[in-house]
């Protein structure tokens, strides 16, 4: 069973499986990094809630977060990720980052109660994408390296 992990407190606990990974430096441990990362952006990314797209395509990984870039529309996926992760993730500042304003809400809740909410949770993602996702990375690394 994963630990729980306050939503707080993620970027240190994915900090620190990142660097232990980094500490065995080897080609094997940055696959199994870039992996994991591919893997738990993509499904972030498929997991957002779609109404009119634009969510899901406002996803964008890049190396500063900018307010000046605008959703491409549709749906992005695996493939995208992929080609914007390098190879090596080790060292590297990278986010992934969405700037519909009302991301936040999907992910935390808000909404008024309607035909497509539950609670004010949207019924496609009522717990979030971001943070469940996030949660299960630490066991998703432990899961890749027991499989090299």
């Amino acid at each position: 069973m994963s630990k729980r992990v306050k939503s707080k407190d993620l970027g240190m606990a994915l900090s620190k499986v990142i660097t232990k990974l980094a500490v065995k430096g080897n080609k094997e441990a940055a696959k199994v990094a870039r992996k994991a990362v591919v893997t738990t952006w993509t499904n972030i990314i498929t997991q957002t809630p779609i109404d009119t797209t634009a969510a899901r395509g406002s996803w964008l990984i890049g190396g500063s977060v900018s307010s000046q870039l605008k959703s491409s529309g549709g749906k992005k996926g695996r493939s995208y990720v992929e080609k914007m992760v390098p190879q090596d993730v080790f060292g590297i500042k990278l986010f992934l980052f969405n700037n519909q304003p009302y991301i936040n809400m999907l992910e935390f809740g808000g909404y008024s109660t309607g035909p497509k909410t539950t609670g004010g949770y949207s019924k496609q993602a009522p717990n979030g994408m971001v943070r469940v996702n996030l949660a299960k990375f630490p066991s998703l690394v432990r899961k890749l390296e027991r499989r090299r």
